[in-house]
């Protein structure tokens, strides 16, 4: 699942110009609430927010989840659980830094099943 999709997914529900995704919770086995707004300016080239209470929520499930991976896997040919790099993200440290292994879904090929070349 990719954290990509589901900022997407919430941008676009929240029909709203500028908004921007800020805190997300998993309230069942199946849906995540997304808090965003629209940044009041930047800080250090990150987003600043107003008040909690000047922030909107949109509900994600898994099955929304799921169509937006298949819709940028449609459009671009790509693998979405490795955004068609190949490979993943299976550890971080601040010592060892990050660490990325082959993807499962593509077996490394970066294309999406059924794309031209890919090894599903």
């Amino acid at each position: 699942m990719s954290f990509k999709a589901i900022e997407q997914i919430a941008i676009r529900k929240a029909k709203v110009t500028g908004w921007l995704p800020c805190i997300f919770e998993w309230i069942t086995d199946d849906t995540m609430l997304v808090k965003g707004g629209v940044p009041i300016g930047a800080k250090n080239g990150r987003p600043r927010w107003g008040p909690k209470k000047s922030l909107t929520t949109v509900a994600i499930s898994k099955r929304d989840i799921a169509d937006e991976e298949e819709r940028f896997e449609k459009e671009t040919g790509k693998c979405a659980a490795c955004e068609g790099k190949g490979e993943v993200v299976y550890s971080f440290s601040v010592t060892e830094g990050t660490k990325y292994r082959q993807c499962d879904k593509c077996k490394g090929s970066g294309k999406a099943a059924g794309a031209e070349g890919s090894a599903a």
